[in-house]
């Protein structure tokens, strides 16, 4: 999913923002200020990556609702069909039923062929 696809992206993103050991073991290889200034801008990196972490979380939970949605929108559209093929169904028998009555009344209208006593 294009939401898991995301969350892989940004795992690899936060990994490579950690801080990486210098030459004299420490957690920088820049010195003095620099080295604050570079891992301010690691902590703002690193807060970032957690808010597009969570907004990933939030696609990933959407794309799930998404997709019961879709399978529900399956369902009722067999059952509109169901209902649709019942009501031509119905629409017809009501139509026969017309046709009878028409000949019921026809036949009410008609004179009589019977002889007069």
């Amino acid at each position: 999913m294009q939401g898991q696809h995301l969350q892989d992206q940004l795992v690899v993103a936060l990994e490579s923002a950690r801080p990486r050991a210098g030459p004299l073991g420490g957690g920088s290889i820049l010195p003095g200020s620099a080295a604050r200034f570079a891992n301010a801008g690691r902590g703002v990196i690193l807060a970032r990556m957690k808010d597009y972490e969570l907004i990933a979380q939030q696609v990933s939970s959407l794309a799930e609702k998404i997709d019961v949605l879709t399978r529900r929108v399956d369902e009722v559209e067999k059952v509109n069909a169901r209902l649709e093929a019942a009501a031509l169904t119905t629409a017809r028998a009501l139509q026969e039923i017309a046709v009878h009555w028409d000949a019921v009344y026809e036949a009410m209208r008609r004179p009589e062929d019977r002889p007069e006593a």
